[in-house]
């Protein structure tokens, strides 16, 4: 999370958006490591968080529960309840004056969507994205804003930017995004944080986390995809093996595939993809 700069953390709904950004504010108010294990060096003190999804009460157990001193993070607005709009002017003053002081160490917004009532795919976008990246580089301190991924896009290899939902101008305006996943389709609760976007250094490795009931614990390794084979994928291999050594009748190779327990419905759909 660069200093000035507005950075993008981006996952498909449920992923861990929000329990990730409350570990990167642990980073900022008591000196935690960063995901990757690095070192945090800089200055401790208190984060600005922005709720705009009504989920001030889950965060603040999700904080009570990892050790987080949730009364290091303020609120821009005086009613911590009431949701946070970057389409109301007077919220944007209140956090433009609350990111200026000089304990605040990082912004959090979460998330893009809530905060707005805009079209996201409207190319009007850019412009409320760019309150925000002005509000970070006026204060000089790191802002990290949650966003979401269209669902059901993703191809097991990695996200992309083409997934981020809305306009692309959303995202012109963050120097750097990251991505949440699960590409592990046989372990849903391993995800991977990487980086998509990044104009100011070379793309980090990917780190795998769990979450868990007493926060976020960092992998030795980000999952991978895991495909699962069908019935289809084994019949093609069948195939494949069965002309190995050169061309057979297909009645002689469907009626072994049979009595190897193959469907004809399998081994069609095999022979027709192969």
């Amino acid at each position: 999370t660069p200093n000035g700069l507005l950075t993008m953390l981006v996952s498909e709904s449920g992923k861990g958006k929000s329990a990730l950004a409350l570990r990167i504010a642990a980073c900022f108010i008591r000196g935690d490591n960063w995901p990757d294990g690095s070192r945090f060096t800089g200055e401790t003190g208190k984060v600005v968080w922005c709720e705009s999804e009504g989920a001030l009460s889950v965060n603040v157990d999700r904080a009570r529960k990892a050790g987080v001193p949730f009364e290091q993070m303020l609120s821009p607005l005086p009613d911590p309840l009431e949701e946070f709009s970057i389409d109301n002017a007077e919220h944007i003053e209140r956090l433009r004056t609350m990111a200026a002081r000089p304990d605040v160490r990082c912004i959090i917004l979460d998330s893009l969507s809530g905060a707005t009532q805009q079209d996201e795919n409207s190319s009007a976008m850019l412009h409320s994205v760019k309150k925000l990246a002005i509000i970070a580089a006026e204060s000089g301190k790191p802002f990290l804003l949650l966003h979401h991924l269209n669902k059901g896009l993703s191809d097991g290899d990695g996200v992309h930017q083409r997934q981020i939902r809305g306009s692309s101008a959303i995202i012109q305006t963050a120097r750097a995004v990251w991505a949440i996943d699960a590409p592990d389709d046989t372990d849903d609760t391993h995800r991977r944080l990487s980086v998509v976007k990044n104009n100011l250094a070379a793309y980090a490795p990917s780190v795998g986390f769990r979450i868990a009931e007493g926060g976020i614990s960092f992998t030795n390794e980000a999952p991978r995809r895991r495909k699962t084979e069908s019935a289809t994928d084994r019949a093609k291999e069948f195939i494949l093996s069965a002309l190995e050594h050169g061309a057979r009748r297909s009645a002689e190779v469907k009626a072994e595939a049979e009595s190897l327990g193959f469907s004809h419905r399998s081994f069609s759909d095999a022979k027709d993809a192969l």
